[in-house]
């Protein structure tokens, strides 16, 4: 588990004091570490592109698309163990401010 498709993240402050989501610098982990992760709390397994992998994800995609006029949707799906509010799910946006 991690890469392109799945990764694990937690909420961290920056220096800065802004909020970004910090990733585990690795690129596998084995179901033992995700486990891991979880138990020290405030990590989250993110699935990136479900509408690649879940038909009815897709076609709901797809009706978002024509609804809010843009040419491509992605949807993530972000697990979070327990109340721990961490792994802010905020919209991601393409270099051109859109959402994508």
């Amino acid at each position: 588990i991690h890469g392109v498709d799945y990764s694990m993240i937690r909420k961290v402050i920056l220096p800065s004091g802004d909020e970004a989501n910090g990733r585990i610098p690795k690129d596998r982990l084995s179901m033992n570490e995700v486990l891991e992760a979880f138990s020290r709390g405030g990590f989250s397994l993110v699935f990136n592109n479900l509408q690649d992998r879940w038909r009815p994800v897709q076609h709901l995609a797809q009706k978002l698309e024509e609804e809010v006029l843009c040419s491509t949707t992605s949807v993530n799906l972000y697990f979070t163990p327990g109340a721990t509010g961490v792994a802010n799910p905020n919209p991601q946006r393409n270099d051109d401010g859109k959402h994508s």
